[in-house]
Parts: C-alpha cells; sequence; structure tokens
C-alpha cells in the first residue's frame, strides 16, 4: 500500500508540473510584445509585416522590467516573494485548479539611497485556472498605467504597491480582469534551490520508493 501511494503520489506531482509548465507558457505568450518593430527597423528595406497596435504594453510599454514566475509547492527555486508576479500552483486530487497570486516584490536596492529597498510580494489572493490570463494582464496594465516613469529607481511594481497601496492596486486589477480574488489556499513549500544544469539524483532513495 505504501508504494502505491508513493507511486501515485509521484504521477500526481508530474501532472501538476506538467499542467503548471503549460500555463506558464500561456502567460509568457500571452504578456509577450506583438510588435515587430525590431525587426522593422533592421530588416533591410520593405517592410513585410507590422503590428500597429501593442493590446497589453500600449504605446509606452513598461517603466521598468517585469518578471514573472510560477511555482509549484513544494519547490520554491523561483522565489516568489522577490519578483513582480507570482503564480503559486495549486492542486486538487491531482488536478491544477488555479493559483495564488503574489505582487510586488524585488530584492534589488541602491546602497545609500534610502528611496529604494527590498520588498516580499503581497498575497492578494486565490484565482481559478481559467482566470489566469486576464488576472495576469490586469496586472501588468496597471503597472503599466501606474508605474513610476519619472524616477528608474523606483519605477518597479513594488514601489508602486507602496505608492499607491497595496488594496488600491488589487482592486484596479479586480476591475480590470473582472475577477475577484478568493482566499489565498494552503499549500507548503519545504525547499529552495537552483535547477539549471546537472542536479545530483539519489537512486537508491527513488528505488526505495518504486
Amino acid at each position: 500500500d505504501l508504494h502505491v501511494r508513493s507511486r501515485r503520489q509521484r504521477q500526481m506531482c508530474i501532472r501538476d508540473s506538467q499542467e503548471a509548465y503549460e500555463w506558464a507558457t500561456k502567460i509568457s505568450e500571452h504578456l509577450l510584445p506583438k510588435t515587430r518593430a525590431y525587426a522593422e527597423i533592421w530588416l533591410d528595406g520593405e517592410k513585410k509585416e507590422t503590428t500597429d497596435h501593442e493590446p497589453i504594453l500600449g504605446s509606452h510599454y513598461l517603466p521598468r522590467k517585469f518578471k514573472t514566475t510560477v511555482a509549484i509547492p513544494p519547490l520554491n527555486d523561483v522565489d516568489v516573494h522577490a519578483n513582480d508576479l507570482n503564480f503559486i500552483a495549486i492542486s486538487k486530487d491531482g488536478k491544477l485548479i488555479g493559483f495564488n497570486v503574489l505582487v510586488g516584490g524585488g530584492l534589488a536596492m541602491t546602497h545609500g539611497d534610502h528611496t529604494t529597498f527590498p520588498r516580499k510580494a503581497s498575497d492578494f489572493g486565490f484565482i481559478n485556472v481559467e482566470d489566469t490570463l486576464a488576472v495576469a494582464e490586469a496586472v501588468v496594465t496597471t503597472q503599466r498605467d501606474w508605474g513610476n516613469r519619472v524616477n528608474r529607481k523606483n519605477a518597479k511594481t513594488k514601489y508602486t504597491l507602496e505608492r499607491v497601496g497595496v488594496d488600491n492596486f488589487k482592486a484596479e486589477v479586480e476591475k480590470r480582469s473582472g475577477i475577484t480574488f478568493g482566499e489565498s489556499q494552503a499549500y507548503e513549500f519545504t525547499e529552495r534551490g537552483d535547477r539549471i544544469g546537472w542536479v545530483a539524483v539519489s537512486y537508491t532513495h527513488l528505488r526505495a520508493h518504486e
């Protein structure tokens, strides 16, 4: 019975990871710039194709770089509290049902400049999986319109939340997306590390759970 449960748990984890990866891809593709401006400028002579309308990033794009992550508990390798927009995968019975959304994290600061500081991302709450793209877009467009374009050192999302208030920013995201955040679902992070490159695996441990 222990072996069967262990195998089922591994299979559920694999399914969760695959679904979360698919949504990470969808988020990335949805938020990517649609314009072909770079190609128009640098490819010779004749303009073959163009997109004049940028539906999400607008005519001015974002005030600063914008980092988005997707994490699958119990691993927090991307550090969800240190990036602009973060989705924590929540599953039930082996199926991805939605995400807890965290906004406005960042570690960068300028030494001696007290207007810059690290900030832990704020927990906005839970969304159903089908609302993911709408919420992602709403967070990005809110930061696009409300972010600081005067002082580059204060242009990140974390400073926008500090300036306008977490509740105001969250309410604007709900207004733009048409989605109301629910109460955050329970999850647990037990590990954080670097998964890039070769990672040591204990085959003895794996065999013990077959």
